[in-house]
């Protein structure tokens, strides 16, 4: 039986590929990781979320997390904290 990983031309590709899978599954675990931090926080802070903000925390990116962040804070409404 051919070892696809030893070969020259289909290794390294086979390599990349499960490479650039793993990062991108570390990435959505990062993600889903901020996602059950803020949903906590923000239930701690303001009670049962409405299902607006559930899907808002859902649909967010790295760099809304990081922005809402420090905001989660000082932030005196739910709608500030997630704006």
């Amino acid at each position: 039986m051919i070892n696809v990983m030893e070969n020259k031309i289909l290794g390294p590709a086979i390599r990349m590929g499960l490479e650039q899978g793993l990062e991108q599954s570390r990435e959505k675990g990062r993600i889903q990781g901020k996602q059950e931090l803020f949903r906590d926080l923000l239930i701690e802070k303001f009670g049962p979320l409405p299902e607006w903000a559930s899907q808002r925390l859902k649909s967010a990116t790295a760099e809304e997390f990081k922005s809402w962040a420090g905001r989660i804070l000082t932030s005196t409404s739910l709608e500030d904290s997630l704006s």
